[in-house]
């Protein structure tokens, strides 16, 4: 009876390190998209403004989700 609450006990404890690993690297997936955003958004809005497009915050937003995507995965 010891020996099955044991190896019970193991097989419920042993998935716990790769649950809490994998909302880890989500996390990260999320900060490094975030960050990949946020700077492509600024280098965007700065080559736009200078070439006097107009919109320029929407249209470099709506191209840093598709550029950035990959960063995120």
């Amino acid at each position: 009876m010891h020996k099955l609450i044991s190896i019970l006990l193991v097989l419920i404890w042993v998935p716990m390190p790769a649950i809490a690993s994998s909302q880890i690297n989500v996390q990260e997936d999320e900060n490094a998209q975030a960050r990949c955003i946020q700077q492509f958004v600024t280098q965007c809005i700065n080559k736009c403004e200078k070439s006097g497009d107009s919109d320029c915050t929407q249209l470099c937003a709506e191209n840093a989700k598709n550029e950035c995507r990959q960063a995120g995965e």
